[in-house]
This record gives structure tokens, sequence and C-alpha cells, in this order.
């Protein structure tokens, strides 16, 4: 078992202006960052509006079943409609991109 110490817990590097998923999104700024991820602001540049993406950490970007939970979590947020509580868009997995949630 891996020690805490050895975990990589890193976020991946982006950068205001750069664009993700296809140049869907543009990164404006970060909000904010803890052990669950990073959360952009972003431009959906298709839809013309702005959303709130979250990229987990490299741990869980690499272990196939926090990313399977991810996707199924994702999933049944995309359901829930209430004042109260955040829109959640769509998982988004490209090859050579980090994964992330896009949010209303």
């Amino acid at each position: 078992m891996a020690s805490e110490a050895s975990i990589d817990w890193s976020i991946p590097k982006l950068i205001p202006g750069q664009l993700v998923a296809g140049n869907r999104y543009l990164l404006i700024q970060k909000l904010g960052e803890g052990g669950m991820g990073v959360v952009w602001r972003a431009d959906d540049r298709r839809l013309g509006e702005p959303v709130a993406l979250k990229f987990p950490p490299s741990q869980i970007r690499a272990d196939a079943v926090a990313l399977d939970y991810l996707r199924r979590e994702t999933a049944r947020s995309h359901r829930l409609s209430h004042p109260y509580i955040v829109r959640t868009h769509d998982f988004h997995e490209a090859e050579e991109e980090p994964a992330f949630i896009s949010m209303e």
C-alpha cells in the first residue's frame, strides 16, 4: 500500500486563456483549489455561457475505480434540478487532457 507521502495529489497545470475539450471551453479564472481538485470559471464557446469546470487531482484521474465512481456520480447529479443545487452538465474525458466535470 502506498504511503500518503507517495500519493500524487497534483492538480493539472492550467492557465487563464487556455482552451480545453477540443477548444470548447476557454479558462477564465481559477476559483478555488482543494483536496478534491481545482475549479475554474470558463466560457462554453459552443453554448455561449459561463460554466464552472472541476478538475480532479491526478490520483483520482489515475484510479480506474475512482474515475468510474466520478462518472456515475456525475450522471446522477445531472438528473437533479433544484434552485439550491448546482446543475451538473457533463463529465469530460479525452486523451491527452485532464478529465473534468462541467457545471453551471
